[in-house]
């Protein structure tokens, strides 16, 4: 529980960086990646580039600059599974800047298949029809 602040000294030869290998990824499914981030400080970087970002693969997917006033904000993409695994990765102070960021409520979901929405579907129709006929009879 609570969040997660991404810092380090802005001499630092890396971006401070938090990452998790997502296993039992169904290749070819798509996942929804979301979720939230706030600006905390400057610790006397640069004033200009992404200084926020997230990857899956090393690959950035989402990237932001310094907000002007911090409240929490959303991060969502879509990410199409080619292989059973992945690397996510969240990472702040980036491209020389020496902005620290705070992460949380970080989701890695499958979107459910067009055919098992169908289903569900059927199925909360059948039980509200059920309900119904409870309720008048």
């Amino acid at each position: 529980p609570g969040d997660v602040v991404l810092d380090a000294t802005p001499s630092s030869s890396t971006d401070p960086t938090i990452s998790q290998t997502i296993n039992g990824l169904t290749v070819g499914a798509i996942y929804v990646v979301s979720g939230d981030y706030r600006y905390i400080t400057d610790r006397g970087g640069a004033q200009t580039g992404f200084s926020f970002g997230v990857a899956i693969n090393s690959v950035f997917l989402f990237e932001a600059t310094q907000q002007t006033t911090n409240p929490w904000e959303n991060f969502s993409f879509l990410y199409p599974a080619n292989s059973s695994s992945a690397v996510l990765s969240l990472a702040a102070q980036r491209n020389g800047t020496g902005f620290t960021f705070a992460i949380d409520n970080i989701a890695f979901q499958a979107i459910p298949e067009p055919s098992s929405l169908a289903l569900l579907s059927c199925g909360g129709l059948m039980l509200a029809t059920r309900l119904l006929r409870v309720r008048k009879g």
